[in-house]
C-alpha cells in the first residue's frame, strides 16, 4: 500500500513538470503545420528552416498531416514553407515565458505567388529564477532574453537625476557668464 501512494506521488509530480523550450517548439511546429494547412494550395512542399536541427520535425509534421504532401528539393515545387522565427522572452514581472514562431509560406496560385505569414505563439507561468533548466545548452535557438521588471530607480530616481542636473548646469551657466 505504501509502495502504491510514493508512486502515485511521483507520477503526480512528473506529469507536472514544466515543458522545455526544446520540448514546447518541438510540438508546437504540429500545431503550426495544422495552422498552415489552409494556405497550402499544392501537394509539392518545399521546406526551409533556418534552424536545420528542426527539418526533420518539421517535414515529418507535414508527412503526418497529409499522406499526399510530397516533400521536394527541386526547383519545381508548387508550395514553399520556411520556419524562420523562433524567439523566447522570459519576464520576470509576472514571471511569464513567451516562445514565437513563424513560419512563411509562399504557394503557387493560379500563376499567382501568395505570401502568408503564420504565427504560433505560447505562453505559460514559470519560475524565472532558474531559466537555465528549460533552455538546452546543445541547440541556440532555445535561449531567451531575458525582460527585467523596471525599478523604482528607472522609473523616478533616474529621470529626476537627470533633469536636477540639467538644472544645474543651465544654472551655472548663467551665473558663471554674468560674471
Amino acid at each position: 500500500m505504501r509502495a502504491l501512494f510514493i508512486i502515485l506521488i511521483m507520477s503526480y509530480s512528473i506529469s507536472v513538470a514544466t515543458p522545455t523550450n526544446l520540448e514546447v517548439i518541438i510540438n508546437s511546429i504540429d500545431s503550426l503545420a495544422q495552422k498552415s494547412k489552409v494556405n497550402i494550395n499544392n501537394n509539392n512542399l518545399k521546406l526551409h528552416s533556418e534552424y536545420s536541427d528542426l527539418f526533420d520535425k518539421l517535414e515529418s509534421s507535414y508527412k503526418n498531416l497529409d499522406s499526399n504532401y510530397q516533400i521536394t528539393n527541386s526547383t519545381k515545387y508548387g508550395t514553399l514553407i520556411s520556419l524562420d522565427t523562433i524567439q523566447i522572452e522570459y519576464n520576470t514581472a509576472n514571471s511569464t515565458r513567451t516562445i514565437r514562431l513563424v513560419a512563411n509560406i509562399q504557394t503557387l496560385d493560379d500563376s499567382i505567388i501568395a505570401s502568408y505569414t503564420t504565427p504560433y505563439i505560447y505562453t505559460d507561468t514559470i519560475d524565472t529564477d532558474n531559466i537555465n533548466q528549460f533552455e538546452n545548452e546543445s541547440y541556440l535557438f532555445t535561449k531567451g532574453r531575458l525582460i527585467e521588471e523596471s525599478s523604482f530607480w528607472d522609473d523616478a530616481i533616474e529621470p529626476a537625476i537627470y533633469v536636477g542636473s540639467a538644472v544645474v548646469i543651465i544654472y551655472l551657466l548663467f551665473t558663471v557668464r554674468s560674471s
